[in-house]
């Protein structure tokens, strides 16, 4: 038997330490944490560190592939240029649509329609009428602006 790759998710997977302590959705959308270590001293494992996004100017990392439980840990991550599950904070999403990750009332999930294509937006694979797990892509390319519902 052959196997159906048409209808596979394609995920470029990465793993990092969210430093983030309350729990996290599947298909929330985190950033990367610079804040971490000494700023003058080299650390590698800095560019490992994400956490759920608080400013519009944070940079895009990936969306969450499992939801996390309380605490700071390990988490699996899907990266710009993969399609996935992605957490809609749009009521009504047409196929098609761009949203961007969300910075301000909830924070991780995916709304406010744009025009402008980068790390940090993602284009809806699937029309939907309630807030909830979307498949979309998610688009590689310079940091977008995120976005800050009110």
């Amino acid at each position: 038997m052959e196997a159906n790759y048409k209808s596979q998710f394609k995920i470029i997977k990465r793993r990092v330490y969210c430093t983030t302590t309350a729990a996290i959705l599947q298909g929330e959308g985190v950033v990367f944490d610079y804040a971490q270590g000494t700023a003058t001293t080299e650390d590698r494992a800095r560019g490992k560190y994400v956490k759920t996004p608080a400013a519009t100017t944070d940079q895009f990392a990936g969306v969450l592939l499992q939801a996390k439980p309380a605490g700071a840990g390990w988490v699996d991550i899907a990266c710009p240029g993969s399609d996935c599950y992605v957490l809609a904070g749009e009521t009504t999403v047409a196929i098609g649509a761009t949203l961007t990750l969300d910075t301000g009332t909830a924070p991780g999930s995916f709304m406010n329609d744009v025009t402008v294509l980068g790390a940090g937006a993602v284009t809806v694979l699937k029309t939907i009428a309630a807030t909830g797990l979307v498949h979309a892509k998610l688009v590689e390319g310079s940091p977008v602006t995120l976005a800050a519902s009110s």
